[in-house]
């Protein structure tokens, strides 16, 4: 299965925006599957080999750090 994130640069820097509410984006219906999806997200983003696992060189890394925070 592929699933595909928004690039990194449409995130707003952590506390700048108001918080991620699943329930409210589009299709509530899905708002299981984006929990897991962003549940494994997050868990893959704070992981040793999270660059290697989200395809993206080294200078990705604090982007995907940024990851961990999408919930706030």
């Amino acid at each position: 299965m592929l699933i595909v994130l928004p690039s990194s640069e449409t995130k707003v820097a952590p506390g700048t925006g108001a918080p991620l509410d699943l329930d409210t984006l589009s299709f509530p219906s899905l708002g299981a599957v984006r929990r897991v999806v962003l549940d494994a997200l997050v868990e893959t983003s704070t992981g040793p080999e999270a660059l290697q696992r989200l395809r993206v060189g080294p200078s990705m890394a604090a982007q995907v750090e940024r990851n961990a925070d999408l919930r706030r």
